[in-house]
């Protein structure tokens, strides 16, 4: 369930893909809080057990994560374009990944209370906004053609490279054009699984009084949530990413030595950004 995983992972996005100064940083429990109130409202204890963890949770990831960023940018920034393959691609995939994973297993006890607390009306508020945005996500997706589809893959993956090595050539766009027609389209397998989600997240709440069905169930939820996967979904996944990975490798292989010193200079602007966010005070 995305909304469970979002949760925990909200701090990295801040961090690695957004947060560019401190202030988000220092204040990331109201960030969270505004998150949170969008699927849920939380009485006053529960606020207080979500800024206690979560300001636990920053100051575990200042002290143990930001130097594992710091350090993998730097491995990032003396890579060779030219040893950048499908494999290492997929490898810096898998990296990234596990940095997710690492504060899920480090907020999960947190956020596994939070959710033992919530009464029947808060269970019930929850799930009718986790309907709704599924539903906007159906909206959104069953009224597209297929090209529309293909198009939105299009901009997405531009967006992407634009603001990690500037203008593309024509080259460039060509190749991004190719993987766009290239990948399968999952987007009716995405709703497909978000409803066997929400059946699996009801019933996780319906079973909330057998204890070990709930924290077997919620460990998978939070830290595999990808062992839910429609066989359909699964599929198409296995056959997308290593085109992807191919894409990003030779991609990366044809920068120009202009986007190549910009690639660097973004790296270098994170590394400080991370440095700076470490020596925040919680």
């Amino acid at each position: 369930m995305k909304s469970l995983r979002n949760y925990v992972v909200l701090l990295l996005s801040f961090v690695i893909l957004g947060c560019t100064t401190k202030f988000l940083y220092r204040n990331i429990d109201w960030f969270v809080m505004t998150y949170i109130d969008e699927y849920v409202s939380l009485n006053d204890e529960q606020e207080r057990l979500v800024e206690f963890s979560i300001k636990q949770l920053a100051s575990w990831h200042k002290e143990y994560e930001l130097p594992k960023y710091i350090a993998y940018i730097d491995e990032l920034s003396a890579k060779p374009l030219e040893d950048i393959d499908a494999k290492w691609v997929k490898q810096q995939s898998d990296r990234m990944r596990s940095f997710s994973r690492g504060i899920g297993k480090q907020a999960g006890p947190s956020l596994y209370a939070l959710l033992m607390q919530l009464s029947d009306k808060q269970v019930t508020e929850l799930l009718d906004n986790v309907a709704e945005k599924h539903r906007e996500y159906e909206e959104k997706y069953t009224t597209s053609e297929e090209s529309e589809i293909r198009e939105i893959y299009q901009e997405r993956m531009e967006d992407a490279f634009e603001r990690w090595v500037g203008d593309m050539t024509d080259k460039q766009k060509a190749q991004i054009v190719d993987w766009s027609q290239s990948v399968e389209i999952t987007a009716q397998d995405r709703i497909a699984q978000n409803q066997k989600m929400f059946v699996e997240f009801e019933t996780l709440f319906a079973k909330r009084e057998d204890s070990s069905y709930f924290q077997a169930t919620y460990d998978r939820l939070l830290n595999d949530p990808e062992s839910f996967y429609t066989s359909s979904l699964n599929q198409k996944m296995e056959r997308n990413r290593p085109l992807t990975f191919q894409f990003i490798a030779d991609l990366s292989q044809g920068l120009t030595d202009k986007q190549y010193q910009h690639l660097l200079a973004e790296l270098q602007e994170w590394r400080e950004i991370a440095v700076d966010l470490s020596q925040v005070d919680n």
